[in-house]
């Protein structure tokens, strides 16, 4: 998802994640690059990072999230699936 966020030009401070995307990449990918998404909030933010396998949403996040934002991008391995959900205009 990384990869698809560069190639589109989405700037990171655009998409809120939660714990553990909110760390600098350099310590998920063990490499120099120090962005890192800010913490969800989807009043404030027009892009959502999520991951099946986080357990910091809400029910209600995740309502709001299937049924009012556009899901943008989703990659999918087995049972885990990462998804970009894109605010509605």
């Amino acid at each position: 998802m990384i990869e698809y966020i560069d190639e589109t030009n989405i700037p990171f401070s655009e998409v809120g994640s939660d714990i553990p995307n909110t760390a600098q990449l350099k310590f998920i990918f063990l490499n120099e690059d120090e962005r890192n998404f800010p913490m969800k909030n989807l009043t404030q933010q027009n892009y959502i990072f999520y991951s099946n396998i986080f357990n910091n949403f809400t029910d209600k996040e995740l309502d709001e999230l299937k049924t009012r934002w556009v899901l943008q991008k989703e990659f999918k391995c087995l049972q885990v699936k990462v998804q970009l959900y894109r605010k509605p205009e």
